[in-house]
């Protein structure tokens, strides 16, 4: 054990927040360059349990630090971990502050507080890196407020003690992850972040697979299905064994990836993927998701068209599976509630003509299914033949980005407002992403927590994929639980294998994983998780309506709930849905008893008249 102390005076407190505990951390272990300085080491535990794990400043994990990584290795086994915000502000001893880094085999922490364990090449050499650092943590560590009660008087020196204990090394266990970076669905980045912050966290859990850390690597999919098989063999044919696939978002990329996963005894689980194909288990053995397939909405769709008086409706699709499935499924049940479909139309590159048909057959309730980039295009030939609200309302598939019609395009001439204006009105159906009762999650983060979280980690910007960032968040935990409960098993049976021991070739093993993610079941951001035999998530369905420009929720209801759903919400121009088509009225006219009696008496008389006038020009015909 290496322990050194440095006194620090209080008068010399400036006023920089600090803001995480990896801060902290990265500043006492990694940082080679610092050179101000130290004027305090105060902590205050307020500050320090705001945002201990997502720091904007140094989100990187110390034990994936390139300066450690390149100099500190374990011989023997030594690590360093960083104890919580409520042990870091120490003891009152004299008007000393006391605080410490800490490790144990497995530490149990409070969800606002980070564990790291980094391998060290030796505690000397810790100990001369924190001595040579001593000066170089005032950029980050001044300023935070003394607390008199915990510094004592004014002039009493502070004292901060690092204290670094061995702990046991940990076994990785490798996940490969399939993003969408680029492509037609380019959602991929934001995922990605809630992947890897999920990993944090649970690899800082002492009882979620203990011993083990859960390693991600990942390629990019390019929302492609040859792009996702490529990444997908190549990351199977080199580099360590996976335990678990994570992906694809784009179905495409599920559908061909979890045709050939399975064959190497892998569980496929998507954040994203909602095609119905996937729900067929000849073709897709080993496959699960976090999302619904798009035909569970198609049974809402169909009550709420008849609550608001809809009973022609048109479809315009693209020419994938995904929207294929789909659209058979919504006109096989039009036809069993006696809907009508005005007219469905594919199409595969350029929609002008469908869209124009759209027009000349007088749809005006018309449900779409396309990616982003093609919609933008049905979008745009629609507002130019005025297809347009309150005219049309369009029914979307609720997956798509929030503003997915204004992103930058190239290819089409519409202007943003001209996009939105065709959209006004418009519903989406979907699925519930995020609780909207904030309930805490099994990781301890509540829903609007992980939304802070996720957009500081991106730089607080707003990226495509942010609708599904939740989802990715909760499938990693998924498989930690998964694999946590196969952990269990193993043990308590008594077996010789261990979750190290997995190969592509065990069947047993890969199987007893698939059968353990099937079960789980916990509080996830998006509420409580839980599969059907199928590996398709059991959720809730949302309906959406784009209300002057802005997507605002209307109503939620579970995907097995019967009954009315509650559309109060939903505006319409006028106060009154719009109509499906043009209205044709039959209107019957009718005379009372007493007129068509005397219309009828004067109607004989008048021919009775004609026949005696006819007999007597007839009779009469040779008088002159």
């Amino acid at each position: 054990m290496s322990i050194f102390s440095s006194q620090l005076h209080p008068s010399q407190v400036n006023s920089v927040p600090l803001m995480s505990s990896s801060v902290l951390s990265s500043l006492l272990l990694s940082s080679p360059d610092f050179s101000t300085p130290l004027n305090s080491a105060s902590l205050q535990s307020a500050q320090l349990s705001s945002l201990l794990r997502y720091s904007q400043v140094l989100p990187t994990p110390l034990k994936s630090s390139p300066f450690l990584s390149s100099q500190l290795h374990p011989t023997p086994p030594q690590s360093v971990a960083l104890l919580s915000s409520q042990q870091l502000v120490g003891e009152e001893r004299s008007g000393v502050v006391s605080t410490g880094l800490k490790t144990s085999t497995h530490i149990s922490r409070h969800r606002s507080s980070q564990v790291f364990c980094t391998p060290l090449k030796s505690v000397p050499l810790l100990s001369s890196l924190l001595r040579s650092r001593t000066s170089s943590m005032a950029s980050m560590l001044t300023g935070l407020k003394t607390k008199r009660a915990l510094v004592g008087s004014p002039e009493s020196p502070v004292s901060v003690m690092v204290t670094i204990l061995p702990c046991s090394p940990t076994i990785d266990l490798h996940v490969l992850g399939l993003f969408p970076i680029t492509g037609e669905w380019d959602g991929g980045q934001s995922l990605l972040t809630a992947v890897q912050m999920a990993i944090e966290d649970i690899n800082s859990r002492d009882d979620i697979l203990p011993g083990y850390n859960l390693n991600l690597t990942w390629s990019n999919s390019n929302c492609s299905a040859g792009r996702g098989i490529r990444a997908m063999t190549d990351n199977l044919y080199n580099g360590p064994t996976r335990i678990v696939i994570v992906g694809g978002a784009c179905s495409t990329v599920s559908q061909a990836t979890s045709q050939a996963s399975y064959l190497w005894n892998l569980v496929q689980v998507s954040y994203g993927s909602s095609s119905p194909a996937l729900s067929n288990k000849a073709r897709f053995p080993k496959f699960m998701r976090l999302a619904s397939a798009d035909t569970a909405v198609t049974s809402m769709r169909i009550r709420m068209f008849k609550q608001l008086g809809w009973s022609r409706v048109a479809t315009i699709y693209q020419n994938y599976e995904l929207f294929t499935l789909v659209n058979d499924n919504l006109l096989e049940e039009f036809s069993k509630e006696n809907l009508t479909v005005v007219t469905s139309e594919v199409f595969k590159n350029s929609p002008v003509t469908q869209v124009q048909r759209l027009k000349d057959k007088d749809a005006r309730i018309i449900v779409g299914g396309f990616y982003p980039e093609k919609g933008r295009h049905v979008l745009c030939e629609s507002y130019k033949i005025g297809l347009i609200y309150p005219r049309v309302i369009w029914i979307l598939i609720g997956w798509l980005n929030v503003k997915w019609y204004m992103e930058k395009d190239v290819t089409i001439d519409c202007t943003p407002d001209q996009m939105a204006r065709a959209l006004e009105g418009a519903i989406y159906t979907g699925f519930l992403y995020l609780d909207p009762f904030d309930t805490p999650t099994i990781s301890g983060l509540t829903p609007s927590e992980f939304t802070l979280h996720h957009w500081m980690r991106n730089n607080n910007k707003t990226l495509p994929g942010d609708i599904l960032a939740s989802q990715g968040y909760d499938v990693t935990w998924t498989i930690a639980l998964g694999l946590n409960a196969t952990m269990t098993t193993l043990r308590e049976t008594g077996s010789n294998k261990t979750l190290e021991d997995f190969t592509y070739t065990d069947k047993a093993l890969g199987d007893l994983i698939h059968s353990h993610m099937l079960n789980v079941s916990f509080q996830a951001l998006k509420g409580p998780v839980s599969f059907d035999k199928n590996g398709d998530l059991i959720g809730y369905v949302t309906v959406e309506q784009i209300q002057d420009g802005e997507r605002r929720m209307i109503c939620v209801v579970r995907e097995d709930q019967e009954g009315t759903l509650d559309l109060t919400l939903a505006r319409w121009e006028g106060g009154v849905p719009p109509k499906d088509g043009v209205l044709t009225y039959t209107l019957t006219l009718t005379l009372s008893p007493v007129l068509y009696g005397f219309m009828c008496t004067l109607a004989a008389l008048g021919l009775l008249a004609s026949i005696a006038f006819l007999f007597f020009n007839i009779y009469n015909r040779k008088v002159k």
